[in-house]
């Protein structure tokens, strides 16, 4: 397990360090292939563009959580918080490979096989079993 030392860092850094990382929820274990850093200000696609509110709190700190939301009503999207307190920044997990758990991916996925399994990052919260419980 990380510590949260290794999330609380500029987002950049995080993210690059983030690659080759194993990802595990319940059953399933992934390594993170691909990711997407998001930071506060200046970052128009960042859900913290506009400030502080309920639905992007997570993202304000502290660093090392998981902040999931709800993407277009059906895709759990999974970032994770970087940076420190009251700075709005994390790192979306976009994309992995299975290291460990494949039938339950496959079975959370559709029975999909190869490479579509993961490539996207609603398919890592699909594949992980998240919710934004």
């Amino acid at each position: 397990m990380l510590p949260q030392a290794f999330y609380a860092r500029e987002c950049l850094e995080v993210a690059l360090d983030l690659v080759g990382k194993l990802l595990r929820h319940g059953p399933v274990t992934l390594r993170i292939t691909e990711v997407e850093a998001y930071r506060f200000p200046g970052d128009t696609a960042n859900h913290c563009r506009f400030g502080k509110t309920a639905r992007n709190a997570p993202m304000w700190g502290p660093a090392g959580h998981a902040y999931v939301y709800l993407c277009y009503g059906m895709h759990q999207m999974l970032n994770l918080v970087t940076d420190g307190e009251g700075r709005g920044a994390a790192v979306l997990i976009r994309s992995c490979e299975p290291v460990e758990g494949l039938p339950v991916v496959r079975s959370r996925r559709g029975e999909r096989e190869g490479p579509v399994l993961l490539t996207g990052p609603g398919k890592v919260g699909s594949a992980l079993g998240l919710d934004t419980r």
